[in-house]
């Protein structure tokens, strides 16, 4: 019994006909079309957003915050299980006062 053959020329995309229809970059800022960034509301989340001077030295005390949980845990492995409990009180406090840093910034930031 015969099969029929598969017409790929119907199953291929045509790349050269997006090319003729789209002059200003075609299909890659279709979705964000929709929006108007230009609006008041934001305008706002882009000015909370916009990383400021203390937004950054906020993420470098929790990048050093990190790694001295890491180092506190590496030594209660290797060399006495006190530094564990150390790590681990570190590594508790570590998100609430993270996120307490990022709500004080972000207040800081919205009163200006």
């Amino acid at each position: 019994m015969a099969h029929p053959r598969l017409d790929t020329e119907q199953l291929s995309p045509d790349f050269d006909e997006d090319d003729e229809d789209d002059d200003d970059g075609g299909r890659l800022d279709g979705f964000l079309d929709r929006f108007d960034f230009e609006a008041t509301h934001w305008q706002a989340v882009r000015q909370l957003l916009l990383p400021t001077p203390t937004f950054v030295t906020l993420v470098v005390y929790g990048f050093c915050w990190f790694s001295g949980v890491t180092m506190a845990a590496f030594l209660g492995y290797v060399l006495h299980p006190v530094f564990n409990t150390v790590a681990m009180a570190g590594f508790v406090l570590m998100y609430p006062v993270g996120f307490l840093g990022l709500v004080v910034v972000i207040a800081v930031k919205a009163i200006q």
